[in-house]
């Protein structure tokens, strides 16, 4: 939904975007249909096909959207399987020489610096060819449009049965957002196209599906999504409002005071900032009003995902980006737009235009973040702009996307965040702006609260290759129910677009459509530096999140360091028994109570190839004479009254690159799972 894209505040805005919309459709449609055909003129037979099977190198799975291009420009694309039937008629029994390209993805140059390979085109013929993955994430399927398994079809590959036999095709959408409600998935969209002419629905469209198990499709496959029809089985608007364009967000289930369910969702009218709330009337099949956002347009408050977490008793749905925006998750308080609250440095009431007033600073001068009403969110492009107007220091973000393996600070776009049982934290994937495509890049982090903190993160997928070949993935969203092997496993999908993006012309069938990914958590690629903890009551004690117990002993962040081994660390053990004399050592001692603390890159006095300077720090022990109680930090010039530091250090570690401690705040912050979610734990 294009919501996450573009922002307006000009009360034309709907307008144009409508008129947009109608000319982009009809120049991709004659785009698509410019291109050289992929279909045979005549009707083949499957044994009359050369069969392409393009595998990933690593898992030999097939690999959807590979471009295999002709000599003469014959464009033939991978299904979601992988395939391509290869079929044409002058070129059958010869060989033939295939570019190929694919983003996050990569084939080796030949002798002449070409990117491809020649094959025997023979009618009935099989050839496997294996390209290796950029992406740490593996592309496995378009979820949305037609023609997702063609060439399987074409082929006689055995396919999962995907499509409503039929019924009026659906071929673009984007969207892609899910619930599980009353036994089934429950699945709305934004912007929807259809086969019959450009111009579709722009009222959201919804479908449901059938739980894998229940008789739904494997997660790794695909998803049979059963459409709401209107009489004549075209699929139809789900919105009931007097509107053109309405784009829904953020769906959730709150309950009425008697315990009865609601389904609930925020809405755009398109980029016009008019919005409010919609509540699903199960019986007709469609989403009326229910109630209003608080003021200030319904960009803070549209997400894909919605956070659900409890504290101090009480639960809460968090909305936006970061769920930077907040409401209690019963009915009574969803529909009551004073209660919401807002995470932000600015005094209620003020924006940064109001000048160094408006922000919440001690009589220290640090900057304060705290949950407030009637306030204002601060976006990351606008933190960034005061960041470089200097009305805020880097380290006074509560957070910032920082590569791990550049140091360089990124901008962010549309994302989710949600509690991952594997790695025990919170993750999110994010969209970044104007990386190496302007909205193709994936971003991921991990976080030990709902607000972070966020820092350091690793791309996982890129949809660029080059400045002038790059396509559009926005809308990114985990799909949390299709988790495998208790959160290890993740999938998420984004709309495919060439909108955004600097490639000619637009991808057949999977142009705006939804891509699936599938992402492995175990990937070492994934192990992230992590907040490292002193202990309220101990500062000589060292901890990452998962060793802390009860959490509110967690105190001062210290550093980043993984709790996986990274490329090039060392585990760094903690032992001592005696409070105030906890040892940090990179031998193991025997004879007493050891556990590993983190890991951690050799005490060099250069960074490591593999960690620039700027993200690096070296970790010293300070020791008070009197006492012998010690205290660790990256600072090396720590001023403690009795304190001195050792001559040598310990090991180098992460800097931590923002001050904010989502546990000042509080030590309470338990995710709250779907039924479906614990049960399957």
């Amino acid at each position: 939904m294009r919501q996450r894209v573009l922002r307006s505040s000009r009360p034309w805005a709907k307008t144009v975007a409508l008129g947009w919309l109608i000319v982009s459709v009809a120049m991709a449609a004659a785009a698509v249909a410019a291109q050289t055909a992929t279909a045979p003129a005549a009707t083949v037979s499957p044994s009359q096909y050369f069969r392409i099977s393009v595998v990933d190198e690593a898992t030999q799975r097939g690999v959807p959207c590979v471009c295999l291009r002709t000599v003469d420009r014959i464009e033939y694309w991978t299904d979601s399987a992988g395939e391509i039937a290869f079929y044409e008629p002058q070129l059958m029994g010869h060989t033939v020489f295939f570019y190929v390209e694919s983003y996050g993805y990569w084939y080796p140059t030949n002798g002449f610096g070409l990117i491809g390979l020649q094959l025997q085109a023979d009618p009935g013929g099989h050839a496997v060819v294996k390209i290796n993955r950029r992406n740490i994430a593996e592309r496995i399927y378009r979820s949305t449009g037609e023609g997702i398994y063609r060439d399987s079809t074409l082929l006689g590959l055995k396919v999962p049965p995907i499509y409503e036999e039929g019924k009026d095709l659906v071929v673009g959408q984007d969207g892609g957002l899910m619930l599980p409600f009353h036994g089934k998935f429950l699945w709305s969209w934004g912007d929807t196209v259809f086969a019959r002419f450009p111009l579709g629905v722009y009222r959201s469209t919804g479908a449901t599906s059938e739980f894998p198990e229940n008789g739904g499709l494997d997660p790794d496959v695909g998803v049979r999504y059963h459409y709401f029809r209107d009489a004549e089985g075209k699929a139809r608007p789900m919105v009931d409002l007097n509107e053109k364009i309405v784009w829904p967000t953020a769906p959730r289930v709150a309950l009425d005071k008697d315990g009865h369910e609601h389904l609930l969702m925020n809405y755009s009218q398109g980029y016009d900032p008019k919005g409010g709330i919609l509540e699903y009337d199960e019986p007709a099949g469609c989403y009326r009003q229910a109630g209003d956002l608080p003021p200030g347009g319904p960009f803070p408050f549209m997400c894909s995902v919605v956070l659900d977490y409890r504290q101090q008793g009480h639960e809460h749905f968090g909305y936006g980006l970061w769920g930077w925006v907040r409401s209690g998750a019963d009915l009574a308080s969803n529909l009551d737009p004073g209660t919401w609250e807002f995470f932000t440095c600015l005094k209620p009431g003020t924006t940064p235009k109001d000048g160094p007033d408006a922000f919440d600073r001690d009589a220290g001068g640090h900057l304060r973040w705290a949950w407030r009403t009637h306030a204002a969110v601060l976006p990351d492009d606008e933190q960034a702009r005061l960041v470089r107007e200097g009305k805020l220091r880097p380290e006074e973000r509560w957070y910032r996307a920082i590569d791990v393996n550049t140091g360089a600070d990124l901008l962010l776009h549309d994302g989710t965040v949600c509690w991952n049982p594997y790695r025990g934290r919170w993750i999110c994937l994010r969209t970044q702006s104007f990386g190496e495509s302007m909205l193709g890049e994936v971003l991921y982090f991990e976080g030990d609260t709902p607000l972070g903190p966020w820092c350091y993160c690793q791309k996982v997928v890129t949809h660029a290759n080059g400045p002038k070949d790059s396509y559009a993935f926005y809308g990114v969203k985990q799909q949390q129910e299709f988790d495998k092997a208790g959160g290890r496993i993740i999938y998420f999908e984004g709309a495919f677009s060439r909108e955004f993006s600097s490639r000619e012309f637009p991808i057949p069938r999977y142009d705006y459509n939804e891509l699936m990914y599938k992402l492995d958590l175990a990937d070492p690629r994934l192990f992230l530096p992590v907040p490292v903890y002193a202990m309220r009551d101990d500062a000589s004690d060292l901890r990452t999140l998962r060793d802390v117990e009860p959490k509110s002993r967690i105190g001062d962040i210290i550093c980043y360091a993984p709790d996986r081994p990274r490329a090039g660390t060392v585990p760094v053990f903690a032992s001592g028994a005696e409070p105030g004399k906890t040892t940090l050592s990179l031998v193991k001692p025997s004879g007493q109570p050891t556990r590993l603390a983190f890991y951690a890159f050799p005490p060099d006095e250069h960074a490591p190839a593999n960690a620039t300077p700027n993200m690096t720090a070296l970790l010293f022990r300070y020791r008070q004479a009197d006492t012998g109680h010690v205290l660790y930090s990256a600072d090396p010039s720590l001023a403690k009254p009795g304190y001195t530091r050792d001559p040598k250090s310990l090991c180098r570690v992460w800097r931590a690159p923002v001050r904010f401690n989502p546990f000042e705040l509080t030590s309470e912050w338990e995710p709250v799972l779907s039924a479906r979610l614990r049960l399957r734990q």
